[in-house]
């Protein structure tokens, strides 16, 4: 992308701790500013404090699973993009996606490049690109 105006703002969401850091060194190659999440509530207080562009979310939490957090998020305007990771089989998972207005759906176990495309493809022009 040529261009760039300004770092995109991603917010990684799971209740494993270690996913969330595997995720943010996915992220290393690119000038992201980057929040972290370990739980629904924490999603929802993030999002609204940094305004991310971009939400990374798992889907199994507890108390408030990944669907209900992109429910909500999706329901404030401006939204951000949303990309839902998950071990869920694809069809049941795809249609929730759907559902639940997700921009795209990500099934573990997934590469990094895998996972960049489709952030590429969710924030399409106007951020800044890889250093790599």
């Amino acid at each position: 992308m040529t261009n760039p105006t300004r770092r995109a703002k991603v917010l990684i969401v799971d209740d494993e701790a270690d996913t969330v850091e595997v995720v943010a060194r996915m992220l290393e190659c690119r000038d992201f500013e980057i929040t972290r999440a370990y739980d629904g509530d924490q999603a929802l207080e993030a999002a609204h404090r940094v305004k991310p562009d971009l939400v990374v979310l798992d889907v199994m939490m507890p108390e408030q699973d990944g669907w209900l957090v992109c429910a909500k998020l999706k329901a404030v305007h401006p939204s951000p993009k949303i990309i839902i990771f998950t071990v869920l089989k694809h069809g049941e998972s795809d249609r929730m996606a759907e559902f639940v207005h997700a921009d795209d759906i990500i099934h573990k176990p997934f590469t990094r490049e895998q996972l960049l495309a489709k952030i590429d493809l969710a924030l399409g022009d106007g951020f800044c690109q890889p250093a790599e």
